[in-house]
């Protein structure tokens, strides 16, 4: 069925316009189309994605590919597995790259990093041991000792749930009853989240180091965070239904539309991925390096240099000789509404944003 509806000019410029209401279906199960003038409209519950500002931001991306790394602990896979996993696990609200290098350092130098023994560490034994994993400001430890000891737990005994032997001596599939995303929806830490966004973080990592071979590549999932969240607000390919650039309070604990939104900066990465030529995994970790770098939730670097102590690639820092690699296409920068957008704060409510 199809109405015809208009509709008044919105802070982004758009002029009255026809809408066109189509039966469709995505990820998260939303299925209306808009057609506004030459701009198709995807809709999930409050959101908007805008699929030319994504074609416009992913062909800023053209070419942009990241180095093959080394694993720091390749010839231990099996230690490099059980490493990823808990560090993804324990990761909401806090820098990623202090807390996977401490998780590398106590696997490195010490034998006691095993499955077995992580699986019963005492909350005093997990403060003592990766206390120093976390910035200061983390204040919910606990929570982060039981998340830890659940997933040590599925790497140990015989009724474990990750078998990490079998699941790296042989190609794995992704998807499916037996692929690796059903496997960790069994465990409460990474099923919790309703978009897995732990579940994914990790599955990337293990395919970026080559941990671990799927059978099916095509069925990698984006992980999406509140960095991401941020940088597709800004960059205006999701906005508020009816442009309205109100995104942060009205959202503020409101889980549901919370997920709608990560639901459709999931879609809009894929429309980037393929405006871009590269995979929605290459741009899942460039985006997320760029949006947690320049596009800073305080101050917004648009002109560069990336943030010190979140380092970004090589490739996207020569990019465009150091300014952010949206400066030149992203609306955020010459709107200082746009520019003052911050994604909706859970962190405190859940263990998984």
């Amino acid at each position: 069925m199809a109405l015809d509806v208009w509709i008044s000019t919105t802070p982004h410029g758009f002029g009255p316009a026809g809408i066109a209401w189509v039966p469709g279906t995505s990820p998260a199960g939303y299925c209306i189309t808009r057609v506004w003038r030459s701009e198709t409209i995807d809709t999930f519950a409050d959101w908007q994605i805008q699929r030319s500002c994504c074609r416009e931001q992913g062909e800023a991306l053209r070419g942009m590919t990241l180095p093959a790394e080394r694993h720091p602990l390749a010839d231990q896979p099996a230690l490099a597995f059980l490493v990823e996993c808990l560090a993804a696990a324990v990761c909401h609200s806090t820098n990623w790259d202090r807390l996977r290098a401490h998780m590398l350092r106590r696997a490195d130098d010490s034998g006691t990093f095993t499955p077995g023994r992580l699986a019963y560490l005492t909350l005093e034994g997990f403060v003592r041991e990766f206390g120093a994993a976390f910035s200061p400001d983390v204040t919910d430890l606990a929570r982060r000792h039981d998340l830890f000891t659940e997933v040590a737990h599925a790497f140990d005994g015989p009724a474990r749930s990750l078998d990490v032997e079998s699941l790296i001596a042989r190609p794995q599939p992704l998807a499916g009853p037996a692929g690796l995303y059903g496997m960790l929806d069994k465990i409460p830490a990474f099923r919790a989240d309703p978009q897995r966004k732990k579940a994914r973080v990790f599955v990337q990592q293990l395919l970026r180091f080559e941990i671990l071979r799927p059978l099916d590549p095509d069925e990698l999932r984006p992980a999406i965070e509140h960095h991401l969240l941020r940088l597709y607000l800004r960059t205006g390919r999701v906005i508020r239904e009816g442009g309205r650039l109100d995104a942060g309070p009205e959202a503020e604990g409101d889980l549901d539309s919370l997920t709608a939104l990560r639901a459709a900066v999931e879609q809009a990465m894929h429309y980037t991925a393929t405006a871009a030529g590269l995979t929605v995994g290459a741009v899942n970790e460039i985006e997320w390096q760029i949006a947690r770098s320049y596009c800073d939730r305080d101050r917004p670097r648009c002109t560069g240099p990336a943030r010190p102590d979140k380092p970004v690639a090589d490739v996207i820092a020569d990019a465009h000789a150091g300014t952010c690699p949206f400066a030149a296409t992203c609306p955020g920068r010459h709107d200082s509404t746009l520019a003052r957008l911050r994604e909706p704060q859970l962190a405190s409510q859940h263990a998984f944003y």
